[in-house]
């Protein structure tokens, strides 16, 4: 609680013994909870019969008291007086607060997620209605409670009970904007039979009803709002039914759990900023649906929370790049992100400007596509969380893997036959130098045989030297023709050396 709000709350607001009288109870205020815009929420208790048994329950009453407008106390110290000069204004807007209280009444009953109301009552010149008293503890206060930020399957299923909620405040014949959606508006209760925790809205005090040609039905519809969690539209007023509004502010909350930090101004943030502080391993899908939810131009924002859940439950997976340095200059190894690409995924990632130093992994990254271009102006379109993946079909795989097949048969054939004629030349060549060896030891043979035969034959005897060189000649023709005809190569060495 802020110091003004300590300080109004102790100008204004009920003293704890006060009685408030209702139809049905008497409820007695025991401690002032915080104040908003529109007015006090106090903790009360009343006395509640069980047959003939008396019980003691705790209530949180909010108290229509318009600050802003110059309400103050009368002597009593609790009826409400509006100054002259906004009476007709603090009027009216306290009939809008009592419309859209029993609006809430009415819709509360749809969901465990929104605040029950029990009851709307006047006294002390203005309106109160009762709800039922929350005392889990704020979103704000449970996330420091938890290490100071939620890992992504915590924050994203708070988140999408806080959707559900809102979905039933935007749908047909609802149509019902919060306006104020916060860490601080969201209550965390416990079952009391199985003990588990679940996020429940409160504070509808800036809540605006629009009817079905979409115009608010309230007299004034510039009312609060809370810097890093409205956007930058919000801040001129609400003129039509709008739910990216909401929308905006649920992107923000979810942020906030994942990082313990408030978002800044609508218009001092965009896509690099929003990116610069999630955790490195988020998931592109939790990442992209904070992105487009918070986009600055509402024509790109996320339309819708059934938008905003599909974005959510997308199958991308891939984790974009690092968060900014540490102090130190080093990021951490539980820092350095995850890269995961399925078969059915090519995932879009977000890339921060300027180089980051970090720490290399020890298997090396696999490359991560680009980012996929940003529609709008400013850089703050939305971002298509399956762009990629249309383009990255089944059927392209299927395609490509064809086309490898025809490639490696082509290279296989040309293999072949460069085989084939290198084989061919190098057996051409072989039968060349068998010829030619034949033909070589054809001549030795030749020249050993006249050598032989001319050494043998006397002088004297020139007729029977005739007739042994003439049958030689022929015995010698004779072999040379068997070895051509037979193509067999007969070493040298099979003859005698003559010397």
């Amino acid at each position: 609680m802020s110091d003004n709000q300590s300080s109004i709350l102790q100008d204004s607001a009920l003293k704890p013994g006060t009685r408030l009288q209702s139809e049905h109870h008497v409820y007695t205020i025991e401690e002032a909870l915080g104040s908003g815009a529109f007015g006090i929420v106090y903790r009360a208790s009343s006395v509640v019969y069980d047959g003939n048994i008396p019980r003691k329950c705790q209530y949180a009453i909010k108290e229509f008291f318009y600050f802003q407008k110059g309400c103050y106390r009368d002597d009593d110290g609790s009826t409400m007086i509006a100054p002259k000069t906004t009476r007709t204004e603090v009027n009216n807007s306290a009939r809008d607060f009592e419309l859209e209280s029993r609006r809430l009444h009415g819709i509360c009953a749809l969901s465990d997620r929104i605040v029950r109301v029990n009851e709307i009552f006047r006294a002390n010149d203005t309106f109160y209605y009762v709800m039922e008293y929350l005392d889990g503890g704020d979103l704000e206060n449970y996330v420091r409670d938890n290490g100071g930020r939620l890992d992504e399957q915590h924050a994203v299923a708070i988140i999408r009970e806080i959707a559900g909620a809102l979905k039933i405040l935007h749908s047909e014949p609802h149509r019902l904007l919060h306006l104020d959606l916060k860490p601080s508006n969201i209550i965390m209760k416990r079952d009391e039979f199985t003990g588990t925790e679940y996020p429940v809205l409160i504070d509808f005090g800036t809540a605006v009803h629009f009817d079905r040609s979409g115009k608010a039905t309230v007299g004034s519809t510039l009312r609060g709002f809370t810097y890093g969690y409205a956007p930058y539209e919000q801040t001129c007023g609400t003129s039509s039914f709008n739910p990216r509004l909401d929308i905006y502010a649920l992107g923000a909350t979810l942020f906030f759990l994942l990082t313990g930090k408030d978002p800044d101004a609508a218009d001092q943030i965009n896509p690099e900023w929003i990116n610069r502080y999630l955790p490195a391993k988020l998931s592109t899908s939790t990442r992209m649906a904070i992105i487009n939810a918070m986009a600055f131009d509402p024509n790109t924002r996320t339309p819708s929370i059934e938008r905003f859940l599909e974005d959510l439950d997308s199958k991308g997976h891939a984790v974009v790049p690092p968060p900014p340095v540490t102090g130190d200059g080093v990021v951490t190894d539980n820092d350095i992100p995850e890269i995961l690409l399925s078969d059915d995924d090519i995932d879009i990632v977000a890339v921060n400007d300027g180089p980051t130093p970090v720490k290399p992994p020890a298997p090396p990254v696999p490359p991560v596509p680009p980012v996929p271009p940003i529609n709008g102006n400013g850089g703050n379109g939305r971002f298509d969380v399956n762009a990629t993946r249309r383009n990255y079909t089944p059927s392209s795989r299927r395609g490509n893997g064809m086309n490898g097949i025809i490639i490696g048969i082509i290279i296989g054939v040309v293999v072949v036959i460069a085989t084939v004629l290198i084989y061919r030349g190098h057996s051409a060549r072989v039968e060349q130098a068998r010829r030619d060896s034949i033909s070589a030891a054809d001549s030795v043979r030749a020249a050993q045989i006249r050598n032989i035969f001319e050494s043998q034959t006397p002088s004297d005897n020139r007729n029977q030297g005739s007739k042994a060189k003439k049958q030689s000649e022929s015995d010698l023709s004779r072999r040379l023709k068997d070895a051509h005809r037979n193509r067999e190569t007969t070493p040298a060495e099979e003859f005698p050396a003559t010397e």
